[in-house]
């Protein structure tokens, strides 16, 4: 099925009332021109990071070391890739930067006793936010900020009791949506101010949820809650109005994504095989699911410029 002509669903489903932090700046869909994501290099357990046009097609390498190359994510102005890198294999990854055809690599943050992932611009690309943590434990994680030279790192979140990873930011750049847990291991989405402040628990420690991503339009975000495997679901910024997309007990879904015409990308496969999992792309009501890429280990990320 071919990207043209997709019907989009979001004005369709029902508005319920934002505050005034939730509501986004005017948006209007346009056609996605591309697509990043991760892919296992042949049968090891490291990754690389690959582009495709939006139907899938011309795919091509960016990146590749005999490390891990994983979460890349486009800048604002689609020109620039963010993306975590562990260039030996069980070194601890960094947070790099390249253009988009894959030259000017970057370390911005040369690190080697610390850990640092899920790198995002904010919507201004003023800044990078991304998780930032000890290497050898997955406790105490806190979110990170600095410019995009690297410089000017300081942390946004830090909580003595919990963790914190993958920041996704409303359109507007008032606020991120990210995955907290805490000894428990119950994950959670919370949102919070841009500068860290005014934290909200959406989901609850009565369920796990995970891998939050903050609609172009500002009105919906998407995350993942386990059932056998798990299943995508959408909720309202406020936490409410929560509905499951997918509802396929026999498969695993992970990694929701938005494209900039307003449709939900996300990776699915068996929940056993990483090589059975692709990139399927589906309305916002959860209709019209189709396999773009096959192959994919996840973290697509798109861009109309």
């Amino acid at each position: 099925m071919g990207l043209i002509g997709i019907t989009l669903v979001l004005a369709a489903l029902p508005p319920t009332a934002a505050t005034e932090d939730e509501r986004a700046p005017t948006w209007t869909p346009r056609r996605p021109m591309a697509v990043v994501f991760s892919r296992r290099q042949g049968n090891g357990e490291n990754h690389d990071i690959w582009i495709a046009a939006a139907d899938g097609g011309r795919q091509r390498r960016l990146a590749s070391s005999p490390g891990d190359e994983q979460t890349p994510r486009f800048s604002p102005d689609g020109r620039t890739i963010v993306f975590r890198a562990a260039v030996d294999p069980g070194a601890a990854p960094d947070i790099w930067t390249m253009r988009r055809d894959g030259t000017h690599k970057r370390n911005l943050t040369r690190t080697p006793r610390e850990t640092e992932w899920s790198p995002t611009f904010t919507p201004d690309s003023r800044r990078i936010v991304f998780s930032c943590g000890s290497p050898s434990s997955g406790a105490g994680n806190d979110i990170c900020v600095m410019n995009p030279d690297g410089t000017g790192r300081r942390v946004l979140i830090r909580d003595p009791h919990g963790s914190e990873e993958y920041p996704t930011f409303a359109p507007d750049g008032r606020r991120f949506a990210y995955i907290h847990y805490d000894d428990t291991g119950v994950f959670q989405v919370w949102t919070a101010r841009a500068d860290g402040r005014g934290r909200r628990d959406l989901t609850g420690a009565s369920s796990a949820a995970t891998w939050p991503a903050w609609s172009p339009d500002g009105t919906w975000i998407a995350f993942k809650r386990p059932s056998s495997h798990g299943d995508l679901w959408l909720m309202r910024p406020d936490g409410s109005d929560k509905r499951n997309l997918t509802r396929t007990p026999s498969l695993d879904e992970q990694f929701p994504a938005w494209l900039p015409d307003g449709r939900v990308s996300f990776v699915r496969g068996d929940g056993r095989h990483e090589r059975s999992y692709g990139i399927w792309v589906m309305n916002a009501d959860g209709t019209d699911q189709t396999e773009l890429i096959r192959d994919a280990a996840g973290w697509a990320d798109w861009t109309a410029r």
